[in-house]
Formats: C-alpha cells, sequence, structure tokens
C-alpha cells in the first residue's frame, strides 16, 4: 500500500514486487531478477501518473575463501521505466558467518554535470557492515550503510530483520 501527501492533496496506490533466486551449481553462483513497483497509477490532483516499474537482474558469487572467511563479489543492473540503466557493483568479506565488511559503487547514476558538461554519479561509493545475532530459536540480522552523495548529505542507513 503506498500512500503520499504532498500539501493538502494525498494519493493511495497498491504496488508490489516480484522476484526469483536461480542457484545454478556451478560453485556458489547465484542468478536473481526482480520486478519492483507493480501495480496501478498514482493519483495527484486530478492527474494520473503510473508508479515508475523497474527491472533488475544481478549475480553473487565466492571469489575466494572459506566457510570461516569468504569474500563474495555481487554485481546488479537495473533499468528503471523511466531512465537510463544502472549499474551496481560490490564486495562483501565476510567472517566466521556473524560479521561482514561491504564496500560498492554505482555506476551510470545520472546526475549533475561538472564544468565540463560531463555526467557525475550522484551516488558513488557506499560501505558498511552487518552482524547476525543468534536470539533464541531466531537469528537477528543488524546491517549499517554509509552512501557517499555528491551533491546532497551523506546518508546512513541501519536496518534489521529477524529470522525465524
Amino acid at each position: 500500500f503506498i500512500r503520499e501527501k504532498i500539501d493538502d492533496q494525498g494519493a493511495n496506490s497498491i504496488a508490489g514486487d516480484f522476484g526469483v533466486i536461480y542457484r545454478t551449481g556451478f560453485r556458489d553462483l547465484t542468478l536473481g531478477a526482480r520486478m519492483n513497483n507493480l501495480g496501478g497509477d498514482i493519483q495527484y490532483y486530478s492527474i494520473s501518473a503510473p508508479i515508475p516499474l523497474q527491472f533488475s537482474i544481478g549475480a553473487s558469487m565466492t571469489l575466494a575463501g572459506e566457510k570461516d572467511s569468504k569474500l563474495i563479489g555481487y554485481v546488479d543492473a537495473t533499468k528503471p521505466q523511466d531512465n537510463p540503466q544502472l549499474y551496481f557493483g560490490g564486495l562483501e568479506w565476510r567472517l566466521i558467518d556473524k560479521l561482514s565488511l561491504r564496500g560498492g559503487y554505482k555506476f551510470g547514476y545520472a546526475g549533475a554535470r561538472d564544468k565540463f558538461d560531463i555526467k557525475i554519479t550522484d551516488e558513488g561509493a557506499s560501505f558498511g557492515g552487518g552482524l547476525v545475532i543468534p536470539w533464541s530459536n531466531a537469528t537477528l540480522h543488524i546491517d549499517y550503510a554509509f552512501s557517499q552523495f555528491r551533491i546532497l548529505d551523506d546518508t546512513h542507513r541501519f536496518s534489521f530483520y529477524i529470522e525465524f
């Protein structure tokens, strides 16, 4: 369910995401695809507009290491309905399956232009980490990410989820 409000006008819509994951059987190569924002239009001031549909594909694979310490590589390509193709790449160093350190970069983001009229990325490097904590009959996952923006302030993201 989507609810947005601008000034005294509100808008509602319903949208969902759909994704698939395929484990190839070649080492631990995993492929994935997803569609975001499948749903109806959203309407403000009697003007209706589609929610921006987005399609992504990606892959991940262990590049080095064993169970207790491994380096995992990730790549992703995303095509928003109303913007150019975007590319992402990243690495995760997983220590003893309890602690992760991550770094990545976003390529192709349309952004500001420098003094030579060359596009530069709005959002560039990101760094972060995660912690996995066994908790009763569940597992608690805590994650942090820092994203660098050239035009806006940098962003700090925190998330957590419980796996039963």
